[in-house]
């Protein structure tokens, strides 16, 4: 195996656990938990290369998870492998819990490109997570 396709088979190894650590974060964020939001904060702060790209995919499983809830038989879904979990999750949340923890996503995105300090920003995005859930 070539050094090209290993590096590209570990940074798809690595998205696929980001994308499961996250369904994991939504599914379980609430005030009871906060010991769980602020360790992921805390932890995703310091991979500052990564950030937007984590808050990418965030995104997209929100929406994602939005799409099933209003539609499950929509054809539109981007993380088509995540389905399953992502029925389950949209069986937890609102409709307007998730378009809440969408937008606190975009705002954190915009705060932490602003120069905005990226663990305050990330725990701030967190604490919208709960009020929305």
């Amino acid at each position: 195996m070539g050094q090209v396709s290993r590096a590209l088979k570990e940074d798809l190894l690595e998205t696929s656990q980001d994308r499961e650590e996250l369904i994991r974060l939504i599914s379980v964020i609430s005030f009871k938990r906060m010991d769980q939001a602020f360790l992921w904060s805390k932890t995703k702060a310091k991979q500052t290369e990564k950030i937007q790209l984590i808050l990418d995919e965030l995104m997209r499983i929100l929406r994602d998870t939005v799409l099933i809830k209003v539609n499950p038989e929509a054809n539109l879904i981007i993380n088509k492998d995540l389905t399953d979990q992502l029925k389950t999750l949209a069986l937890q949340k609102s409709a307007p819990a998730l378009l809440s923890m969408f937008e606190a996503v975009q705002k954190t995105k915009s705060a932490i490109k602003s120069n905005a300090n990226s663990h305050l920003a990330l725990e701030n995005m967190l604490i919208n997570f709960c009020e929305a859930a």
